[in-house]
């Protein structure tokens, strides 16, 4: 095994310890590192080790090898000028391999992060509570983080990171990068395709946003001609059976906001809820939820969202 001449707490050696990473010891792949595992509770402190030598060994494969149980992993997405994680957007990563052949196409760990400096430095922080967690963030050339890993003492938890080519959804319509055949051009939900994540002839029916990774909102309203949905209405209804059957939804919910004190607005409301659930039982869907709001209504007419629990 090659002897490893870098400021780096753990050598190739340690890493027999370090169980839960798997990582090729290569001194010709590896870039010298500074950090100090020792500021973290000894708990963590494997850990600790095996966050820095993926990292060091530019290896995201290893560094996500012991990502979440679920097979799913969250992470914060910051703008630039961003450091302290306020006004970041979540975001998550349903394949943790598939971010991983990502990385590795942009080049690896080290470029895909803009992760720099000699020694690339690594800061560790110990995360106060009951149970041993810890905080590494690797910073770029100009001391800026770049990539941050939270774990506690058996797996990581979740990321912050500062590369906006990593988004999952960066054309937010939805769909996770690992099924987007169009990751740059936003899906044009129409009940056209709409499993390919790319925009079709004739432009989209529905404006849909992922709230969370389990939470899905349509924020387009069927039209009503009186007391029934017109044409384009009952083509909204279809295209939200559509999309709720694209994302495996477990149950639909219908919100129809109208102003404080409106009785009128809550009357209509209930009225269009009733129609609007009768259509999309009629097209199979089992679980449908309706109810009135107070918010802000547009002109006081009634406003319905539908929201996809997952």
């Amino acid at each position: 095994m090659p002897k490893l001449t870098r400021p780096l707490p753990v050598s190739c050696a340690g890493l027999a310890l370090v169980t839960l990473f798997s990582l090729a010891c290569d001194s010709r792949t590896r870039a010298p590192v500074e950090a100090d595992c020792g500021v973290v509770r000894e708990e963590s402190t494997k850990m600790c080790k095996g966050i820095v030598e993926a990292i060091a060994a530019n290896d995201i494969s290893g560094l996500l090898a012991n990502a979440s149980a679920s097979g799913e992993l969250f992470a914060d997405l910051c703008p630039p000028e961003i450091q302290d994680g306020e006004g970041c957007k979540q975001v998550f990563y349903r394949s943790p391999a598939a971010l991983a052949d990502k990385v590795t196409a942009a080049g690896g760990l080290h470029a895909a992060f803009a992760i720099g400096g000699e020694p690339i430095k690594i800061n560790i922080k110990d995360v106060p509570g009951p149970k041993p967690r810890l905080r590494a963030c690797a910073v770029d050339q100009a001391g800026k983080n770049r990539l941050c890993v939270n774990a506690d003492n058996e797996r990581i938890s979740s990321l912050t990171h500062w590369a906006a080519s990593l988004d999952p959804d960066a054309d937010a319509d939805g769909i996770d990068f690992v099924d987007d055949q169009c990751p740059d051009a936003a899906e044009g939900f129409n009940g056209f395709k709409d499993l390919d994540g790319c925009p079709d002839t004739g432009g989209a029916l529905l404006t849909i946003q992922r709230l969370t990774p389990n939470t899905i909102e349509i924020r387009t309203t069927p039209s009503f001609d009186g007391a029934e949905l017109t044409k384009d209405g009952a083509r909204v209804v279809e295209t939200i059976h559509a999309a709720a059957r694209t994302f495996a939804a477990k149950e639909l919910t219908l919100n129809c906001v109208c102003a404080e004190g409106d009785a009128t607005c809550k009357s209509t409301c209930t009225q269009q809820l009733g129609v609007i659930t009768a259509a999309l039982k009629e097209q199979g869907e089992e679980t449908v939820y309706a109810e009135v709001v107070s918010g802000e209504a547009a002109g006081g007419a009634p406003t319905i969202t539908t929201r996809l629990d997952l």
